[in-house]
């Protein structure tokens, strides 16, 4: 009786033995299966991508029109082009020995930028050229109008400031110019006449050569700048550096055309204004429009 126990339980402990190294064998087959499915780096790459693409999507339903034109800010837009082509263009408007600065501002209006720096121009008693965009002028119609009234040039910056496009070929640059240049009728009357254009990222250098025959053309005057406060090389740059960029590209000049933007990112511009306008002003400048 007693071995048949023995033999009784053997089978038994047997029989759990098994039981236990089969489920352990299932239940790593089955991991391996979910980490298979789940976590291979194809599946990994894919839902990083994936994320990656939402926050991309949301990142640009976030940018409103008003920022179109800091997503188009060109590198060429610094002091390295500073006088390529445009010594002839700018000397012409420095009819006698006054020095003169034209305080010239880009890519606007803006609802948060452009007011600020007419409040500071009214506070100087100064006039300036604003180069607007035809899309944003839509889009703020009153700050367009305030700055007409109060005695400001508006110049010709394109519709849509789309370097792609208008710059795949001269006639799709001439055809952004005059949408641009209805718009602005649209809101400050047809016998508002815009005397300058303004390429986006300049007219100058032999590329652009063809582009700027096609807009000569067509009837337009175009004019670049010989100085800059160097805004366009970023954003929130500091005031002092911009400051200090103005001093450096206009030493030696009597005339100046100062490249500067009202973009709705360009909140250090407005700090820097006032030292800007300071400094010209100690420097003996007067100033005047591009009219």
């Amino acid at each position: 009786m007693k071995y048949g126990k023995r033999i009784k339980k053997s089978k038994i402990f047997r029989k759990r033995i098994f039981f236990v190294i089969t489920a352990t064998i299932v239940a790593c087959s089955m991991v391996f299966a979910i980490k298979s499915i789940f976590f291979s780096p194809n599946k990994l790459n894919g839902n990083f991508h994936a994320r990656n693409k939402t926050i991309d999507k949301n990142a640009q339903n976030q940018k409103s029109d008003s920022n179109l034109s800091d997503n188009n800010m060109d590198i060429r837009e610094n002091d390295s082009h500073i006088g390529i082509n445009m010594d002839n263009n700018i000397n012409h408007l420095g009819s006698n020995n006054q020095k003169t600065a034209y305080l010239t501002f880009d890519d606007g209006p803006s609802s948060n930028v452009t007011p600020r720096i007419l409040d500071i121009l009214d506070k100087y008693n100064i006039k300036a050229t604003f180069f607007v965009i035809g899309k944003q002028a839509n889009a703020n119609k009153g700050i367009l109008i305030r700055e007409q009234t109060e005695g400001n040039t508006i110049g010709d910056h394109t519709f849509t400031h789309d370097y792609k496009y208008v710059y795949e070929n001269p006639k799709n640059l001439v055809d952004d110019f005059r949408k641009c240049e209805n718009t602005l009728d649209s809101i400050l009357g047809p016998n508002y006449k815009v005397k300058y254009v303004r390429f986006p990222g300049g007219s100058f250098g032999s590329d652009r050569k063809p582009f700027r025959e096609a807009v000569l053309k067509a009837g337009y005057s175009f004019i670049d700048w010989n100085s800059l406060n160097g805004d366009a090389e970023g954003n929130n740059i500091a005031p002092g550096k911009l400051v200090e960029n103005l001093k450096r590209t206009s030493k030696g000049k009597k005339t100046l055309v100062i490249l500067m933007h009202d973009a709705p990112a360009k909140q250090t511009t407005v700090q820097a204004l006032p030292q800007i306008i300071d400094f010209l002003k100690s420097e003996g400048y007067i100033f005047k429009t591009l009219s």
